[in-house]
């Protein structure tokens, strides 16, 4: 029994202190598949959609059946469609060509009535405007002078400009054919006059005649958009039926989807809300286990534990195994930067050396530790956790790219304290030795 109490007193542990570091976190990827979190291992949630964007194409001013795509019915024109065959049914128009802008007072019509086997067709009446205001004329119909005979005489009873002029001739039938006759516009009422002369060609199917006067870039325009309708370039008139219309803005549009799909739109792109995809983030932080004294061999060997190579890291430290004291040891790994104080309890002398203690990127400096400001926060664990905050102005850091809720380096100290231990061994201890008197004074009354 003093045996069994002996080994026990002699395995009693002495106190062990150590402290555990942890970086901040680093992004290592993303997946769809959600893996389990750990200590070192942070996962975040996101969603990402897909990304489209609306191409248009436009097909300019198109009539509304025309148009096969959107309509925009905010955005028209209305356009004259010119034609030699009545096939609007909306009247004739003769255009006809100003020559030198002078002053007409009369118009002269000859060559009339129109007559054929079945029927005679007359003018029933002629309205005459100038800036859209009606003049009133006085007409003087079947003149003769000196063996001429005009159908009709207008007199206007004073001087227009000829281009300010609008002609509308009705007439008490429908032509069954095309006719042909002249209007004469004149300074004087009978001849010898000074004036202009024009075909007047009534259409087929028509009954009456709108008589208009543009310039020369105007009246080629009409020309252009319908060579058909005039048979002698050298006629300064053109007779044509023609409709208004109105015309719509004619576009397409086409959606096209980016094969990413991201948290925000790129540029020029919209984001499709029902059609999306959950990730998960990846980030990865990494433990340095420092012990907080050195009393042997062993203890040195296993100063520093971290889940990292060493090869990834490097120490700066002014520890000396020959002397006992206190050391500063300084790690530093990418953005991180930790400081630990050590204390060399006995000298280690001898050591084989054979056995690495420290990392081979281990540099021997005198180096100094900033002023450290410790807070108490909280883990997702609501277990307490010391920030190690430092300021070094004398060693570059690297910088990497970290998420937004990065924490600084994290500090736990881990201590295993022997007189909880020692209170655990010495109620096993008074548990055995009841146990053995009892057994002993059983012994005795038998």
């Amino acid at each position: 029994m003093k045996k069994f109490i002996l080994i026990i007193i002699l395995l009693l542990p002495v106190n062990i202190y150590a402290k555990e570091y942890y970086t901040n976190y680093i992004y290592e990827k993303e997946s769809t598949k959600k893996e389990p979190e750990s200590a070192l291992v942070k996962v975040e949630k996101s969603r990402i959609y897909a990304n489209y964007q609306i191409i248009k194409e436009d097909f300019g001013y198109q009539k509304e059946e025309n148009c096969h795509a959107n309509i925009n019915y905010e955005d028209s024109k209305i356009i004259k469609e010119y034609n030699s065959s009545d096939m609007y049914g909306t009247g004739k128009t003769t255009n006809a060509l100003l020559g030198t802008d002078d002053i007409i007072r009369y118009i002269i019509i000859r060559q009339y009535p129109y007559e054929n086997q079945n029927k005679r067709i007359n003018i029933s009446n002629i309205e005459v405007s100038s800036k859209e205001i009606n003049i009133e004329y006085d007409s003087f119909k079947d003149v003769e002078y000196k063996d001429q005979k005009f159908f009709l005489i207008l007199d206007l009873k004073k001087g227009y400009h000829l281009n300010d002029l609008n002609v509308v001739i009705f007439y008490d039938a429908f032509f069954d054919e095309d006719f042909v006759y002249n209007f004469d516009f004149s300074k004087k009422k009978l001849p010898p006059y000074l004036g202009y002369v024009y075909k007047i060609e009534t259409k087929k199917n028509s009954n009456m005649t709108n008589l208009e006067f543009y310039n020369l870039d105007e009246f080629n325009q009409i020309i252009k958009t319908s060579p058909s309708l005039i048979s002698n370039p050298s006629d300064n008139s053109v007779s044509y039926y023609y409709n208004e219309s109105k015309i719509f803005k004619c576009t397409k549009e086409e959606i096209i989807y980016s094969e990413n799909y991201t948290e925000t739109p790129p540029k020029n792109y919209y984001q499709d809300k029902e059609r999306y995809q959950d990730i998960y983030k990846y980030y990865k932080r990494e433990v340095f286990d420092i012990k907080d004294e050195i009393n042997s061999v062993e203890d040195y060997i296993t100063l520093i534990n971290s889940s990292l190579s060493s090869s990834k890291y490097q120490i700066e430290t002014n520890l000396d195994i020959t002397k006992e004291g206190t050391y500063l040891i300084k790690i530093n790994y990418l953005d991180n930067t930790i400081y630990h104080k050590v204390k060399l309890n006995q000298k280690i002398i001898n050591i084989p050396k054979e056995i690495t203690s420290l990392p081979n990127n281990t540099v021997n400096k005198e180096i100094s530790k900033p002023q450290i400001k410790q807070e108490t926060i909280k883990n997702n664990h609501s277990k307490k956790l010391l920030v190690n905050k430092t300021e070094d102005q004398k060693i570059p850091r690297t910088t990497i790219k970290t998420s937004e809720n990065t924490q600084k380096v994290l500090q736990k100290e881990s201590k295993i304290k022997s007189h909880f231990i020692c209170i655990l061994i010495t109620i096993l201890l008074i548990f055995v030795l009841i146990i053995q008197k009892i057994k002993t004074s059983f012994v005795e009354s038998v």
